[in-house]
């Protein structure tokens, strides 16, 4: 009877070290990005770009989701830089298929995870263009043009 216990009890105890080393990336992950929330900070900038500009920042950031993806210790931001990244992207289309734009000043909401002396920097959201540049002059922007 005592063999049948102590059978069971290691069957159990592998079992458990099985779930852990599967389950351990994302435990690991959520646990980094815990200590990262706690140095998360949030602010608004405002920017003149071109079109061109615009794209150099949407490139940068989709290059930077693909390094954090690569990385065990900010897998988890890299989810959220991709998600900034996606809506960064609809902003940039829509520069691109009005080419009689020739610059904006817009409104971006950027997310900093500040980590030992690192700092994390992207986009989250599509921006708010405030104004758009053409024809020589500056006309406030309104989301129904």
């Amino acid at each position: 009877m005592w063999k049948n216990k102590k059978s069971v009890f290691i069957i159990l105890i592998l079992f458990l070290l099985i779930v852990i080393m599967v389950f351990s990336p994302t435990i690991i992950a959520q646990f980094n990005k815990y200590l990262l929330d706690r140095n998360k900070e949030v602010v608004t900038e405002t920017k003149i770009v071109t079109t061109e500009e615009f794209l150099t920042i949407t490139y940068e950031q989709m290059k930077l989701a693909q390094q954090l993806e690569s990385s065990k210790k900010y897998s988890m931001v890299a989810e959220e830089v991709r998600d900034g990244y996606d809506k960064t992207s609809k902003t940039y289309y829509f520069l691109d298929t009005h080419p009689e734009i020739e610059k904006v000043k817009i409104e971006l909401s950027i997310t900093k995870y500040h980590n030992n002396g690192e700092t994390i920097k992207f986009i989250n959201d599509k921006g708010h263009i405030i104004e758009v540049y053409s024809k020589d002059e500056w006309k406030i922007y309104k989301e129904s043009q």
